[in-house]
């Protein structure tokens, strides 16, 4: 029979058992709202533990289209295989299925679009944009030599536009040693 964990501990892991299952980046809004609509933690005790699981390298913040976004670091899945299971089954199942309810809804919150339309010169311009709640966070145009790689390129967005983002914030900023959240 395992020890289960109290506490700070158990917050910790509950913390990063949750930020595991999403496996997608989690603003500090997004991640408390889901934690307190359940009764699982206080506005206090999240924040302070949050952060100190952040300055102890269990996760990670990731700049993000709509703000920072934290996801569980590789040191942090490695404690949580080792205390995993001071966390009680009947915790870890809950934890899984906020998780699966909860992941769709995130990603609806971030919008992403793309379309292509055919050019004059026979070309076909794809245009991309990322989108939080009606707020046009990145816009792009490419201009593409066949209708093929057009669709195939808007097909793509979605599960590209956040990685997009992040790459074109780190190359435009990281000279100015400006973080880029």
């Amino acid at each position: 029979m395992p020890y289960f964990s109290h506490g700070d501990e158990r917050k910790k892991l509950m913390l990063l058992f949750f930020l595991n299952e999403v496996d997608f980046e989690l603003t500090r809004n997004e991640f408390f709202r889901i934690f307190a609509e359940q009764g699982l933690m206080e506005y206090f005790d999240f924040q302070a533990l949050l952060s100190e699981l952040e300055e102890d390298a269990h996760v990670a913040a990731i700049p993000m289209a709509f703000g920072q976004g934290y996801r569980i670091s590789q040191k942090g899945a490695e404690t949580l295989s080792l205390f995993r299971e001071n966390l009680p089954h009947s915790l870890r199942k809950k934890l899984e299925i906020l998780a699966d309810e909860n992941r769709a809804l995130i990603k609806e919150n971030s919008q992403f679009s793309a379309s292509h339309t055919r050019l004059p010169d026979g070309g076909y311009l794809a245009v991309f944009k990322l989108m939080d709640k009606q707020k046009n966070m990145l816009g792009l145009s490419l201009e593409l030599p066949t209708a093929a790689l057009a669709k195939a390129a808007c097909d793509a967005w979605p599960n590209k536009a956040q990685g997009i983002y992040q790459m074109l914030l780190f190359e435009l900023l990281h000279e100015q040693n400006e973080p880029v959240d």
